[in-house]
């Protein structure tokens, strides 16, 4: 079987099973209140995949992707609902906002990496943070944002199955991009400076502009997320997309094996915990810790470099 038929089977699998969980949940479990949850994690789902790019490509331990979720999600509301422009406009200018912060960004930060730059990109979300509660007038500050529904021609992105259906399709379409951007030439540039730094330079390849380049890919893939987000929710609060939102993120990419579709799976089957356990309903950044206080603890090299696993290493 082809790479990219196994591809194309994975996402099947979990497609299937996204239609068993809602039928599940809207049936016999009779806990139709936690489709907003799972619509939450499928937005979430799509940024996480654009981080995989990040720490399984290029090998950066990015901590500011709640930063450019949440750059996505306000820009995106501020525009479709202040500015009146089409949802759909509003929701690509969110993804040039956010690629175009990232590639300056990006450029900045070409000569760190490691520690630092995990630092300087853990700066990044609380930066976020403050800049929306100093746009109040715009963001809404801590009051938080009412934003509309996705309205596409009389069609409407109401709560329920059109939001879920929506959002996980993105966030499968998303994961197949990526998968297939890494596969690519310029993929594998990316890499291959993730791999092995020198080697990728003595063939001619330039490291800052590929790790540039996959920092400016994951911004695409979570400001697309952060805007489903807000036409999801129909409200943006400023918390929702600090240090917590991205530790979340990179917890799962962590638990995913730091590859698309493991990283996908992970964030979908951590976002059903309350589902098993209904008492940890609300309490999922306990979760989310003891997850990577685990990580730290049963695998020294999870934190800093998921793809020196051997697991990791023969999937590649």
């Amino acid at each position: 079987m082809t790479a990219d038929r196994r591809t194309l089977v994975g996402l099947g699998a979990i497609a299937a099973v996204l239609v068993i969980v809602y039928a599940l949940v809207t049936g016999p479990l009779d806990r139709s209140h936690l489709i907003e949850q799972l619509v939450s994690a499928g937005c979430t789902a799509i940024a996480v995949v654009g981080l995989t790019v990040v720490i399984g490509g290029s090998h950066q331990f990015h901590l500011g992707q709640g930063f450019f979720f949440g750059i996505g999600a306000y820009w995106t509301a501020v525009a479709a609902g202040r500015w009146t422009w089409p949802p759909l406009l509003a929701l690509a200018s969110s993804v040039a906002v956010c690629c175009a912060l990232a590639w300056l960004v990006g450029r900045a930060l070409n000569r760190v990496s490691g520690l630092y730059f995990a630092i300087a990109t853990l700066a990044l979300s609380l930066i976020g943070v403050s800049a929306i509660n100093e746009l109040r007038e715009y963001t809404g500050g801590y009051d938080g944002l009412l934003v509309g529904r996705l309205s596409i021609l009389g069609w409407e992105m109401t709560p329920g199955l059109r939001s879920y259906l929506v959002v996980w399709a993105v966030a499968l379409v998303g994961a197949w991009l990526a998968i297939r951007y890494l596969r690519g030439r310029r993929g594998r540039a990316v890499r291959a400076v993730g791999g092995d730094e020198e080697a990728a330079k003595a063939v001619g390849i330039s490291s800052g502009a590929m790790r540039t380049q996959a920092f400016v890919v994951s911004s695409g893939f979570a400001a697309v997320g952060g805007g489903l987000h807000g036409f999801s929710s129909g409200f943006l609060y400023p918390d929702s997309f600090g240090l917590v939102a991205s530790v979340e993120m990179v917890v799962f990419v962590i638990v995913g094996g730091a590859i698309v579709l493991g990283s996908l799976v992970a964030t979908g089957a951590l976002a059903l915990i309350p589902l098993v356990f209904e008492q940890l309903q609300g309490r999922l950044d306990l979760v989310f810790g003891v997850v990577l206080v685990a990580l730290l603890v049963l695998l020294p090299d999870a934190p800093t470099a998921p793809w020196k696993w051997k697991w990791f290493q023969r999937r590649q």
